[in-house]
């Protein structure tokens, strides 16, 4: 029975690694006006390393809309790192962005557009972790599960 427990333990906190390690997007929906606005970015955003940030617009009833004018700007506090010109996207649907972030931090997505005739814009707040001290953290909890399996076995 402690031997089951203790393989139970292991499997469940590298589990628990393997989900944090890989990273979930952040979906984010904010209303503005008679729209949402859709915001994903994949894998979880760390520093130096490739996310992919997805943007869409949809009346309130879920029918996607087409942008014109659509703008974005990511930038971390009064420091501007990247500003797209404006751009005419046709197609309704997600229009995708890649992007590194380049140090731990919060940065500040702010998206604009044309919706017939009408300006709309918000912002999105993103939290940018470090993979160096993230990687670390989850050796230190695996080996601290290791050993509280280790220990709980020996007791009894």
């Amino acid at each position: 029975m402690s031997k089951q427990i203790t393989i139970f333990s292991i499997v469940f906190l590298i589990t628990i690694i393997l989900a944090i390690a890989n990273g979930v997007g952040i979906p984010v929906r904010k209303e503005v006006g008679n729209y949402y606005v859709e915001f994903g970015i994949e894998p979880a955003p760390k520093i130096r390393e490739k996310a992919i940030m997805s943007f869409s617009v949809h009346l309130q009833n879920g029918t996607p809309v087409a942008i014109n004018n659509f703008f974005v700007r990511i930038s971390e506090g009064d420091r501007i790192l990247f500003a797209s010109t404006d751009f005419k996207i046709e197609k309704e649907g997600p229009i995708f962005l890649t992007f590194e972030f380049p140090k731990q931090g919060s940065y500040d997505i702010d998206v604009a557009g044309i919706i017939n005739d009408k300006r709309i814009e918000t912002s999105f707040p993103v939290q940018v972790s470090g993979t160096r001290y993230l990687l670390i953290t989850l050796i230190f909890v695996l080996l601290v599960g290791i050993l509280i399996g280790y220990f709980m076995q020996k007791k009894h």
